[in-house]
């Protein structure tokens, strides 16, 4: 996960955290209930059929998230993800990744200069 949210603009939350699953073809099905369960897991209920340029900053920067954990990598590395936001949003996405690894117990490397 990059310090830029990378969702593309052209898809839709919901398009945008199971792009990992399309692409490991998981069937449509299977990949509907797991990214509605990643989508419930951020909080982003309500915004499934958004689209990136609706959403604020720390929400983009969940979705990316989820799509990342979505398709449980054994290591979530992350670079600076929280870099380009304002302190709260920042200090809450830190909580919500907490929580977030606290369910799946994924490895996570995360690198900043922030202390």
């Amino acid at each position: 996960m990059f310090q830029k949210d990378t969702v593309f603009p052209w898809r839709t939350v919901e398009r945008n955290i199971g792009l990992g699953l399309e692409y490991r073809g998981v069937p449509p099905a299977a990949r509907a209930a797991r990214v509605r369960e990643a989508i419930a897991l951020a909080g982003l209920q309500g915004f499934e059929h958004a689209f990136p340029a609706t959403l604020s900053g720390g929400m983009r920067q969940r979705v990316a998230l989820m799509r990342s954990l979505v398709v449980d990598p054994e290591i979530l590395l992350m670079d600076e993800p929280f870099g380009a936001l304002d302190t709260h949003t920042k200090l809450g996405l830190h909580a919500e990744l907490l929580s977030l690894w606290e369910r799946k117990h994924q490895t996570v490397v995360f690198v900043t200069h922030d202390l």
